[in-house]
Parts: structure tokens; C-alpha cells; sequence
């Protein structure tokens, strides 16, 4: 097994070693430090209680502790290559990068330096996924209205909610499903589209949802994510009885009907890893291609990589970071941002600093 993880591992890094991004993303990654002193105390003072499995937790810590410390010594990239716990894979589904730093605990992350004693941070997007999804959807809801295809889709809309329900919600109006996609989508861009699920869940009878919000945020995020939006149960292209769903999926269903409509017609039409890799390929898009891009035609010397929805970066160049960032979503979302930057409503998010959050390391 050792044999094939390594000739997999060489035969990954020749299929991408003459990919100019992904040499930029290596070149960075080589020049960061791990601060073993601050890593142990955190390995010392770390509370594993409360995790599902406190002892996996801990011995996983523990390994990815000691696999940090070794990387703080090698120089030569041929030696990172050559160590196991160093890796660089790309999807080829969505466009996403997986470093070594992806994989490690946010704790860890946060011990990171660069080699020559600069400061990192990391800048990400607040409701980074649902953000994306809501965008695009809101998009498409824009371009039918401006089409003369507002009734089709409703009728289609109409027909989903009849299969999903049993029943269907009277007098669906084109409005209706605008204001709908704008309050979802206004959510996203403020960042209080997990908080906002979360009342609902404890208003409507599921408070242990809202504990978990209150209590272990991350794994709520995943699960809202996980069974909410990108879920395969069986009914994906059948007739769906709300009774028999998780229940963050029957929630989003209350909050938001035309959209979870429209997310389960995807679903039903091409797969329900469709809507997954329609927001994970649109993050990539803005996180790798559009800041790689940008970067490597104005600059050679740089520092970024990315993890999930953000990027590290050197912590005085953050701010530069969030503007990239910030023209790069306003580009791909022209339209909604022409209307929505003249409504005070909704004006008012549409500035980098509260589209994207920057957070220094230790």
C-alpha cells in the first residue's frame, strides 16, 4: 500500500510540476514555518473532551504535531516532495487545491509564520458556499425576468414544490421568487445566513440544531451543508415527503421554497453532487484561478495559498488580498451588483471589508 501511495504521489507531482499556479502555490507553501513552541502548547492545554472522539482527536494532533516539525526542516523542494505528510492535489471535478495546510487543524494553521519571521493571516468569505450557490441562483432568477421565460419557470418551480410537498403554495408569483432569492442572497453576502437558519431550527421546534450552533459552529456548518443542501437521500428525483427529511433540509425548505426547488430540480437533473461542485467550482474560480491569475501577470514574488475558502497570506498584504478579492466576486457577479449597489438595503454590504474577513496568525 506504502508503494502505490508513493508512485501515486510522484506520478501527481509530474502531471503538475509544469503548471505555473500550482508551482506558485508549492514556492509558497515551502517558505512557511511552523512555530513548535506555540504548536505544543496548544498540543498541551488542547481540550479534547469535547470532541466526538476525544482520543482519535488527540492522537491525530499529536501526528500532525510531529509531521509539522519535521517540515520545519527540510530546505530543497526535492524534500518535500519526497515527505509523505507534503502534498499538492488538485480536483479535477471543481478546480480545488488540497495542500498539506488544508488538512491540519485551523489550531496549527494559526502557528504558521514565514520562514524569513513575517506574520500571516488568512482572508476568507463569511458563508462562503451557501454565498456562491445563492449568487448564482439569484442570477438566473434575474436573467429569466428579464426573459420571456418568467412563466415556464414558474410552472416548472410550481411542479417541483407539487413533487416535493404534495401540495403547492398559492399564488406563485415571478416577485415572489425575486424577493425570495434576494433575501437569501442578502443573508449570504452580510453573513448571517447560518445564524438566521439556526433561529428558524429553534423557533420551529428543533432546538438541539440551535445548541449545536451555539456550541460547535463548525460542525453546524457542516451538517447544514452536509444534509441540508448537498444530501443524496432517495427521493432526489421521486416524489418527497418533507416528514421523511433531515431535518435542516425541512427547514431550508420552510425558509426558502422557490430555492430549495430549484436546488432539488438540479439535483433530480444532473446528480445530487451537482450543486457541491457548482459552489466548490465557483469558489475555485475566484480563490485559484482568478487570484492566481491576477497575481502571476503583475507580480513574481508572492505569497498565497489557499485552504478551503480563503487563502494565507503575508498579513501586510491581507488588505491588497480582499480588494483582489472583492473586484474578482463583483466581476463575476456584475448584474447583482449594479442593482444592488443603488438599494441602501443592500448597498452598504457590498464593500470588501464585509464580503471577506482577515484573520492574523499567531
Amino acid at each position: 500500500t506504502e508503494k502505490k501511495l508513493d508512485k501515486f504521489r510522484k506520478k501527481q507531482w509530474n502531471n503538475i510540476k509544469g503548471i505555473r499556479k500550482y508551482q506558485n502555490i508549492n514556492r509558497s507553501s515551502t517558505q512557511m514555518l511552523f512555530n513548535e513552541e506555540q504548536g505544543k502548547h496548544i498540543l498541551e492545554t488542547k481540550n479534547f473532551k469535547t470532541k466526538k472522539n476525544p482520543e482519535m482527536s488527540k492522537d491525530r494532533y499529536t501526528a500532525d504535531f510531529k509531521s509539522l516539525c519535521v517540515l520545519n526542516t527540510l530546505d530543497r523542494f526535492e524534500e518535500f516532495e519526497d515527505y509523505p505528510f507534503y502534498y499538492l492535489s488538485p480536483s479535477l471535478k471543481c478546480g480545488r487545491v488540497f495542500t498539506t495546510y488544508n488538512g491540519i487543524p485551523s489550531d496549527f494553521r494559526r502557528c504558521l509564520r514565514l520562514k524569513d519571521g513575517s506574520q500571516l493571516a488568512e482572508v476568507d468569505k463569511k458563508a462562503s458556499q451557501p454565498f456562491f450557490i445563492s449568487a448564482d441562483y439569484l442570477q438566473e432568477v434575474l436573467d429569466i425576468q428579464k426573459s420571456n421565460d418568467a412563466y415556464i419557470y414558474i410552472k416548472e418551480i410550481e411542479n417541483r414544490i407539487i413533487l416535493d410537498r404534495g401540495s403547492t403554495i398559492c399564488d406563485i408569483t415571478f416577485d415572489k421568487i425575486v424577493r425570495e432569492a434576494s433575501k437569501l442572497f442578502n443573508l449570504c453576502l452580510n453573513g448571517n445566513f447560518y445564524k438566521e437558519v439556526a433561529e428558524h431550527c429553534k423557533k420551529e421546534g428543533s432546538p438541539k440544531l440551535h445548541r449545536l450552533f451555539e456550541e460547535h459552529y463548525a460542525e453546524f456548518k457542516s451538517q447544514l451543508l452536509g444534509y441540508g443542501l448537498y444530501n443524496g437521500n432517495k427521493y432526489t428525483g421521486t416524489q418527497f415527503p418533507l416528514k421523511k427529511a433531515h431535518a435542516f433540509e425541512r427547514h431550508l425548505y420552510e425558509m426558502f421554497p422557490f430555492f430549495m426547488a430549484y436546488v432539488r430540480k438540479m439535483k433530480s437533473e444532473k446528480g445530487y453532487k451537482s450543486v457541491s461542485i457548482k459552489a466548490t467550482t465557483k469558489e475555485s474560480k475566484i480563490f485559484i484561478d482568478g487570484v492566481f491569475d491576477t497575481l502571476e501577470a503583475s507580480r513574481r514574488d508572492f505569497v498565497a495559498v489557499p485552504v478551503h475558502d480563503a487563502l494565507i497570506v503575508r498579513l501586510d498584504e491581507a488588505e491588497e488580498y480582499r480588494e483582489m478579492l472583492y473586484q474578482l466576486i463583483k466581476r463575476e457577479y456584475k448584474s447583482i451588483f449594479d442593482i444592488y449597489a443603488r438599494q441602501d438595503n443592500y448597498g452598504r454590504h457590498l464593500k470588501a471589508e464585509k464580503l471577506f474577513r482577515v484573520t492574523p496568525y499567531l
